[in-house]
Order: C-alpha cells, then structure tokens, then sequence
C-alpha cells in the first residue's frame, strides 16, 4: 500500500491537510517505493548456520531464490557484503577469483541481470584483525593496496582480469610515504 501525505500518520490533534504551510510542507514529500531501495545482502557460507535475524543474510547457494523474491517485489538494487574468509594481513582472499564476494555478485546478475549491485569496499571481512582498512609495514593506512584488494571484485565477476596494477599510493611527503595527513605530527607553530 502506497501513502500519500493525507493518508500519513501524524502527531496526535495535527491534521496535515488543515495545518499552517510549514506543517504542511513538514509532512509533504516524495512517495517511497521498492523501486527506490536496495537490500543489503550479506553472503554467508553455505555451510554457516543462520544465526541472525537480518533477512540479507543468506548462505551463498540461497542467494538466487532471495533475490528473485526482492526482484519480484520490485526492488531495484542490491548492497552486497561477504562473510570472509582466508583471511589474513593483506586480504589477500579478496583477490581470490572464486571467493563468497565474486561469487555472490555472479548468482545476483545471473538471476536478475537489471539488479543493481554495489559492494562492500571494507577489509574487516578479509583481514586477520577484522579491520576495516589495510595497514603498511609501518601501521599507516594503505590505499595502495586497499584499492588492489577490494577494486577487482566487479571485474572479476565479470570474468575480467583484476585490476593490472592499483593507484599510486598517496605521497604525503618524502619521510612518511603511506601516512594520511592526519597521522601526520603538526607542523603549525604558535603565535
């Protein structure tokens, strides 16, 4: 059921239709539909027991039969994230050409080829430590190799090589080659 803004639910003794412009205005707005969403889809291994209530966590063989349901309610998009594996430093199973990612991005296009996909760019699925980025030798943020592990997953579900080789990385000065600025010690003198 789709509602319009005098069919919205509003504060107790306020009719929208009756108010001043501003409350008028507050409770006007666009018309949400399923066409306007997309679903995060977490892909679990087939294996893994569901232990969640999140209705997007799906071992990966379900993923078909739950998005052909999405795609019937009409849905237009899917966020995917994976439950990791052969994790270690460099989420080096992020480049793996198999791996539940590449893998599950496949079974969404396979199944509903005008489903928009997006996916998780986070190493905390793929790194021994669960973080969230990858670190250099030295502990600092590294882009270079962030980008390298988490920029293939669409190419490879496209049966694309990975990426021949990632950005530069960041240059923040010749004594601290990876460090993003705000690692950086100050340099500002006071007055």
């Amino acid at each position: 059921m789709m509602l319009t803004a005098h069919d919205a639910a509003a504060p107790s003794g306020i009719n929208p239709a009756r108010a001043r412009d501003a409350i008028r205005s507050l409770y006007r707005g666009a018309v949400l539909t399923a066409a306007d969403l997309s679903a995060p889809l977490l892909a679990l291994p087939d294996d893994h027991a569901v232990t969640t209530d999140l209705p997007g966590a799906v071992p990966t063989g379900q993923i078909p039969q739950t998005i052909t349901r999405w795609a019937s309610l009409g849905i237009a998009g899917v966020e995917l994230f994976a439950y990791g594996h052969d994790r270690d430093a460099h989420a080096t199973g992020a480049l793996l050409a198999g791996n539940r990612m590449v893998r599950a991005v496949n079974a969404v296009k396979s199944t509903a080829p005008g489903l928009a996909v997006t996916t998780e760019v986070c190493g905390c699925s793929w790194t021994d430590r669960g973080e969230c980025i990858l670190r250099a030798a030295d502990g600092a943020f590294d882009l270079h190799g962030h980008v390298r592990a988490h920029g293939g997953h669409g190419r490879a579900a496209r049966g694309r090589r990975p990426m021949p080789s990632p950005p530069p990385p960041c240059s923040t000065g010749p004594s601290e080659p990876s460090a993003p600025p705000w690692t950086r010690p100050s340099t500002a003198t006071s007055p």
